[in-house]
Order: C-alpha cells, then sequence, then structure tokens
C-alpha cells in the first residue's frame, strides 16, 4: 500500500490522478502534451497579433520618446557584438522554454496597458531615477537608524535597496542613452 494512501485525498481523488506519474499521465491523455509544465507552448506571435501590439507601440509614443533620448538603429546595431561577446545569445538558447513559457507571457499580456507607460518612463530624465534612488536608500538609512527591530530593518532593506539599485540602474541607462 502506498504511504498516500492515508491521506484524505485519497478519498475523494479519481484513482487515476492520483500521483503525480499518474497525474501526468491523465494529463497527456486529455491533452496529447508530454511536457514538464503540462502544458503546449506560449502562442507569441499569434498573441502580439492578437493584442495588435506592433500598432499599439507605435502609437504609445515610445518610439518616438527612445528616439528624442537619442536612440537610434545605429546604436543597437553596435550593441549586437556586445550582447554575443557577453554570451547572452548562448544564455538566451538554453532557456528558450522558459522564456517563451515564463517570461513571454509576463511581457506580452500586460504589454498593452505598460507600453504607453513605459514611453512616459522613457522620456524621465535618469537624474530624476537616482534622486528617487538615492531618496529610498535614505529612508532605509532613516529606518536602521530609528528602529530598534533587526527584523524590520531587514525586511524593509530588501526591498527598498533592490528598488533603489534598480532605479539607479534605469537613471544610469537613460543617462546613457542620452550620452552615446
Amino acid at each position: 500500500m502506498h504511504s498516500w494512501s492515508r491521506c484524505p485525498q485519497v478519498k475523494n481523488t479519481d484513482p487515476k490522478i492520483l500521483g503525480e506519474v499518474n497525474y501526468r499521465n491523465f494529463v497527456k491523455s486529455q491533452t496529447g502534451v508530454d511536457s514538464p509544465l503540462l502544458t503546449r507552448d506560449y502562442p507569441l506571435l499569434q498573441r502580439v497579433k492578437e493584442l495588435k501590439l506592433l500598432s499599439k507601440t507605435a502609437e504609445s509614443g515610445l518610439l518616438s520618446t527612445l528616439e528624442a533620448q537619442g536612440v537610434t538603429l545605429s546604436q543597437v546595431e553596435k550593441a549586437l557584438p556586445l550582447a554575443e561577446e557577453l554570451g547572452l545569445i548562448d544564455l538566451l538558447l538554453g532557456n528558450g522554454n522558459f522564456l517563451l513559457n515564463g517570461v513571454a507571457p509576463l511581457a506580452v499580456e500586460p504589454a498593452p496597458i505598460l507600453l504607453p507607460l513605459l514611453a512616459k518612463a522613457v522620456g524621465v530624465p535618469g537624474s530624476l531615477y537616482k534622486a528617487l534612488a538615492l531618496g529610498l536608500v535614505g529612508l532605509e538609512g532613516f529606518i536602521i537608524y530609528t528602529n530598534d527591530s533587526i527584523a524590520v530593518d531587514a525586511l524593509t532593506a530588501v526591498p527598498l535597496l533592490l528598488a533603489g539599485g534598480v532605479l539607479f540602474t534605469l537613471g544610469n541607462v537613460l543617462d546613457g542613452l542620452k550620452s552615446a
């Protein structure tokens, strides 16, 4: 007798799907898919077409904002060999399934809402992001100085310093685009 036979789920669950192997076999028989994620690949191009993301990208003002920031196709072209030297292509190839089924839906599905926000965010001077980052680091310093609890210090440090690092990096990237 299996050790899971004493679990309460045994009484309420069809034996065809009880246990991981049985469940995978059942899903495969129903869907025809044999995958660790038990799913078909995310239909990336189909969703881009359905959401009309290319049109929405043009309408959002993102491209004109990038152009106003000084980003040109020749700059992008110069970055491609650097991406290859850093091994980014191999990284992308090695993680294709994760990118297609994990990252792509998170980027594509909210894109119609996020594109106008991204256009506005790219138009903001990099120094503002750096100032916000400095403010977050200062806030964490204030919390550490005024609070006697190490737990509170630790719980606030992670999100505040992480957000500060992201904002500072974003500010540097935007300033770098202007100077390049």
